[in-house]
């Protein structure tokens, strides 16, 4: 499945530690969550490709407590274990039997 050039991508960046990533991608993930029930076929994703402070800290776990009902909340894999095949397969975290609406939040973690 491919996620084609029509679906809304949003990269946050921002440089160290309580700077605000994490709340710009609770608003934007719960904004495009609510817009996303009324379209069929429609799913959020949220994926944070390196998290060090987790599990005490969980960014995606914050994104879908934000997001509320319909969320599907995963661990990923360590970051040394991630390999190509793994990215490459990326748009298979939305798609499939999820409902419309559905938000799906993702971390690979390098604790």
């Amino acid at each position: 499945q491919d996620l084609g050039l029509r679906a809304a991508t949003y990269m946050i960046w921002g440089a160290g530690t309580d700077v605000g990533k994490t709340l710009v991608s609770c608003g934007i993930c719960n904004t495009a969550s609510l817009r996303n029930k009324t379209t069929p076929g429609s799913q959020v994703l949220y994926y944070k490709p390196i998290q060090t402070g987790f599990p005490q800290d969980s960014d995606a776990d914050q994104v879908a407590s934000v997001c509320g009902a319909g969320v599907v909340s995963e661990l990923g894999y360590h970051a040394a274990e991630l390999n190509n095949d793994e990215v490459a397969d990326f748009p298979k975290l939305v798609g499939g039997d999820k409902p419309h609406g559905t938000v799906v939040t993702r971390t690979e973690y390098a604790w």
